[in-house]
């Protein structure tokens, strides 16, 4: 599979993206704990009928570390810069795991540049569930100690 590879400037550093096929636009949106690799396997199914898009988030795969943690619309500001940046207008996008929070705040957010969204293990069915899962950090800031005493206290946060 042949891809096209760049980088794009947004408010959160340079992001990496990169597109392949031809048709309409679709993007492809990782799990927060992955980059734009995860896609690439699905992307090679879908080249021959789509433009397939992905990312590296902010802080992700080879793009820039921001400066601070970023949230739910920082991510999805990164994603319009790209979005604008390769004159997409419209587009289907596919979200995996916390990749489909993004495509619903998208959805919601800028929906006259979302044609449809696909979700694939996000795991909520209902209006409150989403808009719970959207008002919840994508992060948990926890600072990294030598001594090993954030592995703990991350577990704790993750096992809620």
């Amino acid at each position: 599979m042949k891809r096209v590879k760049a980088f794009c400037d947004t408010p959160f550093g340079q992001v990496f993206y990169w597109t392949t096929g031809s048709g309409p636009p679709l993007l492809l949106l990782h799990q927060a704990s992955q980059s734009s690799e995860e896609c690439l396997q699905l992307a090679a199914s879908l080249n021959d009928q789509y433009t397939v898009i992905s990312l590296d988030y902010p802080g992700h795969g080879v793009s820039d570390d921001p400066a601070r943690e970023l949230q739910v619309p920082d991510y999805c500001a990164a994603i319009i810069a790209v979005l604008d940046e390769l004159q997409i207008d419209k587009l289907h996008v596919c979200g995996h795991h916390s990749g489909g929070i993004l495509a619903i705040y998208l959805a919601l957010n800028h929906a006259e540049r979302v044609q449809s969204i696909v979700l694939s293990g996000i795991g909520v069915r209902t209006e409150a569930g989403v808009r719970a899962v959207l008002d919840t950090p994508m992060t948990r800031d926890l600072p990294i100690d030598s001594a090993g005493d954030f592995l703990p206290k991350t577990w704790g946060v993750y096992r809620r």
